[in-house]
């Protein structure tokens, strides 16, 4: 979508892939995708187009249906039994909708209280070994292999089942894990990193649809840390890396010759 130049096929583009994600969201699985719609959305009505009234109110009807259509499928998750068709009745008001939605994130400060609570009491410190995980995770199951990352990749399995369980990852619990009190330092490189992919994707002077499209992926990945681990980032960002430096050494060679 990024380097396509005719307005009629990126909107199909656009919307093509915005209802392949709200279908592939009927399984239950939410965080990955709402993260990456996050910025599919904004590169398309901030990126590619320039936002009018109409743009504005259609923007508007889509946060509110999506908010909608989060929270609905969590209900589903919570109770089996409820259809489909009644999703919608298990929400009273607009609020409750907004906060169920945003529940996803905030569900986070929970893996930061155990990991507060339990290191270095119960478990040991991770000493960074979370990031050399997700470094190496770029070769397939090599991770699994290796004693001494393979449970540093979600730190709080090392706790018993009963007191992690149904909890996702958290960016702060995981630095917490890893560096102590010294680890919201790192919060600032994180922050760092996503304004950097912001600058990447917006900046006209780039005009190479390949770095905006790598930090595209990388703004993604840092949405999705809030509520995730840093290993779930490590594969894709590394091998996505990999081809578009293959794919701008291809570029550069193309142009010299040519």
């Amino acid at each position: 979508m990024i380097s396509e130049s005719d307005k009629k096929k990126t909107t199909t583009i656009f919307w093509g892939v915005l209802l392949y994600k709200a279908f592939t969201m009927l399984s239950g699985s939410r965080q990955d995708k709402v993260c990456f719609l996050l910025i599919w959305i904004y590169i398309y009505y901030l990126i590619k187009n320039k936002l009018n009234i109409k743009k504005t109110l259609v923007l508007i009807i889509m946060s509110f249906l999506g908010f909608y259509f989060i929270s609905s499928i969590g209900a589903g998750r919570v109770n089996s039994d409820i259809e489909f068709g009644g999703f919608l009745s298990t929400i009273n008001t607009f609020s409750y909708t907004i906060g169920s939605s945003l529940s996803e994130f905030g569900s986070a400060f929970n893996t930061l209280v155990l990991a507060v609570k339990y290191t270095p009491f119960n478990i040991s410190y991770g000493y960074g070994l979370s990031f050399v995980a997700a470094i190496v995770s770029c070769v397939p199951l090599l991770v699994a292999r290796i004693p001494l990352l393979a449970d540093k990749t979600i730190f709080i399995t090392q706790l018993p089942g009963s007191i992690y369980h149904s909890l996702g990852g958290s960016f702060l619990g995981e630095l917490f894990y890893n560096f102590s009190w010294i680890g919201p330092v790192f919060c600032i490189f994180i922050g760092s990193i996503l304004g950097k992919s912001h600058y990447g994707i917006k900046n006209k002077d780039n005009n190479l649809s390949n770095v905006a499209c790598l930090y595209s992926v990388i703004g993604t990945a840092m949405f999705l840390y809030v509520r995730g681990y840093v290993t779930d980032m490590g594969q894709k960002i590394i091998w996505l890396s990999i081809l578009l430096i293959i794919l701008k050494s291809k570029e550069k060679k193309r142009s010299s010759f040519n």
